[in-house]
């Protein structure tokens, strides 16, 4: 696997993790899936669980797949992996961020290119690591709808308009467009892709 990470001292905020994730992806190609826990930057509150960062995941193809909160051990070897990296590179931290980026950068190339690894057969990711054969033109692409009855433009307050009425979608979303399907009586809102879709459901009237 290769290891990334944001500037030492610097948030976790989409402004300084996206262009990391774009550079991985034009590097390394598209995963089909991203597994992560339900925090940020990867999930949030909003609806279907996303994030910014996770519908940048949705609009080049990725699925933002998650565990089950409060239960690490759905993705047992990331967390090993951080109980390693904090253990080895982090704790207890450099005295300043030039030094801990240095640390970082050593324990990054050490893992992944000389550590052995036993799942490997005790020899380290860089030896069969290939790309992935999706890649990536740079471009953001909404979701297709297919059977949509209608698509609405998530407005900045995170509504739509829909039959005179402004129900509220998620913030998240400012400035995308979701679909509007029909099923009997029902009308759902799909926040994303089917499999990131908004439970919340609106009485036809």
């Amino acid at each position: 696997m290769s290891l990334l990470h944001p500037p030492p001292g610097f948030p976790p905020h989409l402004a300084v993790i996206w262009p990391l994730m774009a550079r991985a992806f034009h590097e390394h190609g598209l995963p089909g899936a991203i597994r992560s826990d339900n925090g940020a930057p990867f999930g949030s509150v909003a609806a279907g669980g996303l994030s910014r960062l996770a519908v940048n995941f949705v609009k080049i193809g990725i699925f933002p797949e998650r565990i089950a909160p409060g239960k690490p051990q759905q993705n047992g070897r990331h967390e090993r992996l951080h109980l390693t990296l904090k253990r080895e590179a982090a704790s207890p931290p450099s005295r300043t961020i030039r030094a801990q980026a240095a640390r970082l950068a050593r324990f990054r190339k050490s893992y992944n290119h000389e550590r052995p690894h036993e799942a490997l057969g005790q020899i380290p990711p860089a030896a069969i690591y290939t790309p992935s054969q999706r890649t990536w033109d740079g471009k953001l692409r909404p979701p297709d709808y297919p059977g949509a009855t209608e698509t609405r433009a998530v407005r900045t307050a995170g509504t739509i308009k829909w039959r005179g009425a402004e129900p509220f979608i998620s913030e998240v979303l400012t400035g995308e467009r979701v679909g509007i399907f029909r099923t009997g009586k029902i009308i759902t809102k799909s926040t994303s892709v089917r499999s990131c879709s908004d439970t919340s459901t609106e009485r036809n009237a």
